[in-house]
């Protein structure tokens, strides 16, 4: 996402600069300057967005997991906590989330709610 979106804005910024010289003499120009100015913007925002993405993904695995699982004792495997909403009548496998999903249980997988 954020190579497409620098690259997005390389091309918009030489955009910009062809058509700022013409901008002033056509009103047609005009508009397809403010168009690419607004999506030069726009590329600006999810360059911003995607930092701003991996800065939380990075506080979140390297500060906050790490000291959940020494709380709750360690060695934690967050990918197999999850809450049971609903299961059908008939389900008589066992309680683990692939097989509670594949039955179509409602399942609530908090463990997996984590940026990591």
């Amino acid at each position: 996402m954020l190579i497409v979106a620098s690259l997005g804005l390389v091309i918009n910024l030489i955009s910009m600069k062809i058509l700022m010289s013409s901008a002033a003499e056509s009103l047609n120009m005009k508009g397809a300057y403010l168009e690419v100015l607004s999506d030069a913007l726009g590329s600006v925002g999810v360059i911003i967005g995607a930092a701003f993405g991996k800065i939380v993904e990075s506080i979140v695995k390297d500060i906050f997991m790490p000291i959940v699982n020494f709380l709750m004792g360690g060695a934690m495997d967050f990918s197999n906590k999850f809450l049971v909403l609903s299961k059908p009548e008939s389900f008589t496998g066992p309680e683990t989330y692939a097989e509670l999903t594949k039955a179509g249980a409602t399942v609530f997988a908090w463990g997996n709610f984590r940026l990591s």
